[in-house]
């Protein structure tokens, strides 16, 4: 039995409300042919347009009245779920604040992806929008172009959009191939990373041992690919973006080499971006000035990732069962099997129906990207290298020279602090851990540390102001 009509209707108006009498059309007319046209939003708003009536009609087919108005319903929520991500995306190019940086973060998003020099599925670079944190977003609908959100509070900060090509990483791995050959070549990649760890066959403690590493690494596969991309497409400073992530989402060090499945230990993936670029140096000869200058700046980020890896832990310590040192000792295998030789696992071209393949490595233009403006950035890696320096490190006097000086930064302590919050037992505790983070020469940590230790109880915050005043 059909639905009746005034029920049909009714459903076929929401989904009309959707389509057809929002802005959609408008915003088609704008991104398409406007001043300054964005034709993968166009694409995407026209794909959705296309996608919504089919949708809506396959669950037109229930077997019952009930089962057909459930399913209906069922089906416009979730096409409303799309076109509010969509909307969002589409109404921001209207707020006269965001304009003029989604330009900027549309113009640079396609820069980098015309940087890749492989095969592309598409031609559309992805879109951007401001959301809470950067991610990359596909749509049910379309394979392509994606949705690259960039967070709010660094919207009118370009110099701090490094991950940008992070999630331009992900939008290639997706488009390197055709839907029908995705499979085979992510398995073709799959099968040069284990190559490359060699996994033994002679016993099988042996065997069961070196399989554990191989399933982290084929767990966080997607992810490393996005790292090194990221490291070919921006250079240095995509390495000093992931110590700036890692120090600030880290408090402590279980969360330096916490496993979730799908993304590298955080500490770790800075440690991808430089065993990228430490391919880069071996493979660009014909830059010798770049190379020294690159060189140099790989000395000053494995330093830093030096302070990072104390911070982690011991190397006695695991990672889904699997030591850290033995995991550190594979991250230059499976980088290098990825950036590949000649015969590496992506695919370069396709040409009367056979496919080329090469290395990742191969098919970025990294010298355009970065490498060839390398001497000229040099002073603004090292600026970012010293600013994030200033920000992870406290600069503690050893010892304080006497009692007035460490009143003297009590006071000043209150001053930030509102006075209520500061009991006299809370004044007790921030003495005794300032005058603990003195004594034990624990300052290069005292933010990570300190700030949620549990001998301090709920007293963290005020130690982020120690952390501050202590510098």
């Amino acid at each position: 039995m059909d639905i009746p009509k005034r029920d049909t209707t009714k459903f076929k108006n929401r989904l009309d409300t959707i389509v057809n009498k929002g802005p959609a059309k408008r915003w088609i007319k704008r991104f398409k042919t406007g001043k300054k046209p964005q034709p993968s939003l166009a694409k995407l708003l026209e794909a959705f347009n296309r996608f919504a009536p089919n949708y809506f009609n396959f669950f037109t087919q229930g077997e019952s009245e009930a089962d057909r108005a459930k399913e209906l319903n069922s089906a416009l929520n979730r096409l409303q779920q799309q076109w509010e991500l969509i909307s969002r995306v589409c109404a921001q190019r209207e707020i006269r604040e965001f304009q003029e940086a989604l330009e900027l973060a549309d113009g640079k998003a396609k820069v980098l992806y015309d940087y890749y020099k492989g095969y592309k599925a598409t031609t559309l670079s992805p879109v951007t929008y401001f959301e809470k944190i950067f991610g990359i977003t596909r749509s049910p609908f379309t394979p392509y172009p994606a949705l690259i959100s960039i967070p709010f509070q660094v919207f009118d900060n370009p110099n701090e959009w490094q991950a940008l090509a992070h999630e331009l990483g992900h939008y290639i791995y997706w488009n390197s191939a055709e839907l029908k050959d995705y499979r085979q070549v992510q398995a073709r990649l799959k099968d040069v990373v284990l190559k490359a760890l060699n996994l033994p066959v002679e016993n099988y403690e042996a065997f069961q041992k070196k399989s554990k590493l191989i399933n982290i690494w084929t767990n966080w596969l997607e992810e490393t690919f996005a790292d090194i991309c990221g490291a070919l497409l921006v250079g240095p400073l995509h390495v000093v973006s992931a110590l700036r992530i890692a120090d600030e989402t880290a408090f402590a060090p279980a969360q330096l080499i916490r496993d979730d499945g799908e993304h590298p230990a955080p500490y770790l993936r800075p440690l991808i971006g430089l065993k990228t670029l430490v391919w880069v140096a071996e493979q660009a000869h014909n830059y010798s000035q770049s190379m020294q200058d690159l060189k140099d700046i790989i000395k000053l980020l494995e330093g830093h990732w030096t302070i990072l890896q104390q911070k982690a832990g011991a190397e006695s310590s695991e990672i889904s069962g699997v030591k850290l040192s033995e995991l550190e000792a594979s991250v230059g295998e499976v980088v290098q099997a990825i950036l590949g030789n000649e015969s590496g696992p992506w695919i370069k071209d396709v040409v009367n129906g056979q496919r080329e393949f090469a290395g990742l490595g191969s098919l970025i233009n990294f010298e355009k990207a970065w490498l060839d403006d390398l001497s000229h950035k040099r002073a603004e890696i090292e600026a970012a290298l010293k600013y994030e320096t200033e920000v992870r490190t406290v600069q503690v006097q050893e010892p304080l020279p006497d009692a007035t000086e460490f009143e003297a930064l009590v006071v000043h302590l209150k001053n930030d602090i509102d006075p209520e919050m500061l009991s006299e037992e809370a004044n007790k505790k921030l003495r005794k851990a300032l005058l603990e983070l003195n004594l034990e020469g624990r300052g290069a940590y005292c933010r990570s540390e300190y700030v949620r230790d549990a001998r301090y109880g709920d007293f963290g915050p005020f130690l982020v102001y120690a952390d501050y005043y202590c510098r």
